[in-house]
């Protein structure tokens, strides 16, 4: 059940600060245009703790499959292709401040007070203390049945095994690793045409329209947020595997499609 408010507020016309903790890509800015524009962001906190350095590149090729590492390089490269759709870049010409963190030691000193932080694909685990430092705590979104799916790249999980629907979770952090009050779920169907690419867009798009409403009822509600009843079942992913990849082509479905570069397009200048 989504939050109710009966008056909903305009978090930027309040003065209401909202802070961002985001890993830069393109997937991470198609999640958070909507909020960058809509609220009055104080600061952006980027994560620098998957560089692309080669131990690092080599130690993601050790936790995987083969297809799913080239998928993930194919991601980057068109990340790179359209590198001006990103928060770094948005925050400059915003005159934003801009930090980076490496852990969660480096994020915890990073003091900013705030009605509430937004975790954009932040792949450091929140500390509480950092938690804290904003009003209504720091709010994330991910795209599982919670506590089912916990953990590395849910919509891949969830596609690659052939399931028809999937869930967006958008809930507040405790400090665990996707644990916290829920504040809203929604299910998203999975269509036969669709790929893992286009499937993935399709619902960071859903998520950063849908976050708007999620934001600003919780604003209102601060003092009586309600969760919304848990009643799935645990369980944790990891780096996507071979295994998964078998089940990908058992279900006859791609990473990618030639009409998917027209959708990205097309979804951009939106």
């Amino acid at each position: 059940m989504p939050l109710k408010t009966n008056s909903i507020i305009d978090a930027k016309q309040s003065n209401a600060l909202v802070g961002v903790i985001a890993g830069d890509n393109l997937f991470t800015y198609i999640l958070a245009r909507n909020a960058l524009s809509k609220f009055k962001i104080s600061s952006v906190v980027l994560s620098d703790y998957n560089s692309g350095s080669v131990k690092n590149i080599y130690s993601i090729f050790k936790k995987t499959s083969l297809p799913y590492f080239c998928y993930r390089s194919a991601v980057q490269i068109i990340s790179k292709i359209y590198s001006n759709f990103s928060i770094k870049k948005w925050a400059r010409k915003n005159d934003v401040s801009i930090f980076s963190a490496k852990s969660k030691k480096e994020l915890s000193d990073n003091k900013k007070s705030n009605e509430i932080t937004i975790a954009f694909n932040f792949d450091i685990i929140v500390p509480t203390d950092f938690i804290k430092q904003s009003k209504l705590g720091v709010l994330n979104i991910h795209a599982s049945n919670i506590p089912s799916d916990r953990g590395i790249s849910p919509v891949v999980w969830s596609y690659c095994r052939g399931d028809n629907k999937l869930c967006i979770t958008y809930y507040l952090m405790d400090g665990g690793i996707d644990t916290g009050k829920i504040l809203k779920k929604t299910w998203v169907e999975i269509k036969k045409e669709w790929s893992l690419f286009r499937t993935y867009c399709e619902v960071l798009d859903l998520a950063s329209k849908e976050l708007i409403d999620v934001v600003e009822a919780t604003m209102n509600n601060s003092n009586n947020v309600s969760a919304v009843k848990d009643d799935s079942e645990s369980s944790y992913n990891s780096w996507p595997d071979a295994k998964l990849h078998k089940l990908l082509k058992k279900s006859n479905r791609s990473y990618f499609h030639l009409s998917d570069f027209a959708y990205l397009n097309k979804l951009l200048k939106s």
